[in-house]
């Protein structure tokens, strides 16, 4: 299935398969099913997407699409390092839990399952930039974050102002999830951090296993281009904007409400996401002739409506994130946005795909998106595009390949190109080619 470029390399921006030999190990006592296995693979190939972060490369994976079972085997070894339950659990992975319940000690001997597999996915990226082969991922991936003991640990501060000690070859922001069970997404084997600890723990044979990857290209995007471009017409919008700050409050909403009716809408207390919907609502109106409805402070969000003769796009403004201090209050808005828009778009934090996820009880066969957006970091690695493909009406989803700063301009960019308003003046206010994002088709 072909891509076509928004804004990065628009000439050479192609997806391919990748397929990626490898094994893992696991805690054979834990295992209650074959899913625990695939989990634990994903888990592990979730250890790539760093690499990319960490070399500054415009890379992005796609979910794991199939997995091929090469052998298994049971071995018997001393765990090599200790497992603390320090913020342990995960609702995302009940292996975790189960590890929790009834932790090995350090150096007893423990019966392990290893697996060697081969995995297929996609990767997206431009034609000219290079991917190593190679790469060192850990072998007990659900468990990687306990190889470095806890007298080597540093201490982090959250984004609450709590502190914690955590492993320290992660980026600062592992602070913000406080789980082990995200070390993947902020693992950073090259950092400095103590010296050589970082580099020579994670590339220690006993610990880790170096996979190898083979990858093909999925052919000429550009073939696709002209259908891509003549899309289907669109005339009800749906906008989740999610703040990105994570303290967000039921107050930062108050002030913002307070500020757009004062027509303050840049006062100085407001943070920068706050500014940003107040500068996507400017341009909406001044570049896209887009009147503003009534606009309404319920609950723990805000609505309003804008409207012009070709279309309307409903907002719904408020904390979508599983890890805030809200959590996330926009799955009811999102469902019947997904049943009632032609183009519905998400803008927030990623929450590791959490946020994004069809919401549930929604029937598939509901949904009548005709074009989904998803603008958040890396949402290509997330989208629930599987599913998606069993549903006729949806035809396209723009995606993120980056770290997500300046969502407005994504969205912008998204209800530019879609609704393709006449006498359109964006390209003249804005700059747009900012970030790596991407349309994929679903169907012809």
């Amino acid at each position: 299935m072909s891509v076509e470029s928004l804004d990065y390399c628009p000439d050479k921006l192609k997806e391919y398969s990748l397929v990626l030999n490898s094994k893992v190990q696991m805690l054979k006592a834990y295992i209650q099913n074959e899913a625990d296995i695939h989990k634990t693979i994903q888990h592990q190939i979730n250890y790539l997407n760093p690499y990319f972060v960490n070399n500054a490369q415009s890379v992005v994976l796609s979910p794991l699409e199939k997995i091929e079972i090469i052998s298994r085997k049971k071995i018997k070894m001393p765990l090599p390092f200790s497992i603390d339950n320090k913020n342990f659990e995960s609702p995302e992975d009940l292996y975790f839990t189960q590890v929790l319940k009834n932790k090995p000690r350090q150096l007893q001997e423990v019966e392990m399952l290893e697996v060697a597999f081969q995995a297929e996915l996609k990767m997206v990226k431009c034609a000219d930039v290079a991917v190593e082969q190679e790469y060192f991922l850990p072998l007990m991936p659900q468990l990687a974050y306990w190889y470095i003991t806890p007298e080597m640990r540093s201490e982090y501060e959250y984004v609450t102002g709590a502190k914690d000690v955590v492993n320290p070859c992660a980026s600062n922001e592992l602070a913000d999830f406080h789980k082990p069970y995200y070390f993947w997404y902020f693992w950073n084997p090259t950092r400095s951090t103590r010296g050589s600890l970082c580099r020579e723990t994670y590339r220690d044979h006993k610990l880790n296993h170096l996979a190898r990857i083979t990858i093909k290209s999925e052919g000429d995007s550009q073939a696709q281009t002209a259908k891509m471009k003549s899309a289907t017409p669109i005339h009800k919008v749906s906008v989740i904007y999610g703040n990105l700050n994570q303290k967000f409050n039921r107050h930062d909403l108050e002030q913002i409400n307070r500020n757009y009716h004062a027509g303050n809408i840049y006062f100085d207390m407001l943070d920068l996401n706050a500014r940003n919907l107040f500068t996507l609502i400017d341009h909406l109106t001044r570049s896209l002739q887009y009147k503003i409805g009534e606009w309404t402070l319920k609950e723990n969000a805000i609505y309003f409506t804008l409207k012009n003769e070709h279309s309307s796009i409903d907002f719904f403004v408020g904390s979508t994130d599983i890890h805030s201090v809200l959590g996330a209050q926009h799955l009811d808005f999102y469902k019947n946005a997904l049943m009632s828009s032609d183009l519905v778009v998400y803008s927030g934090h990623a929450g590791l795909g959490e946020n994004f996820k069809i919401p549930p009880g929604l029937e598939l066969n509901s949904i009548k998106a005709k074009e989904l957006a998803l603008i958040s970091c890396y949402s290509y690695r997330y989208g629930e595009e599987d599913k998606l493909k069993n549903n006729t009406h949806v035809e396209r989803i723009y995606y993120t390949g980056y770290d997500v700063t300046h969502s407005y301009k994504e969205i912008l960019k998204v209800i530019d190109r879609s609704l393709n308003q006449k006498n359109s003046k964006l390209s003249e206010t804005i700059s747009l080619n900012e970030g790596f994002s991407f349309i994929k088709e679903l169907r012809i």
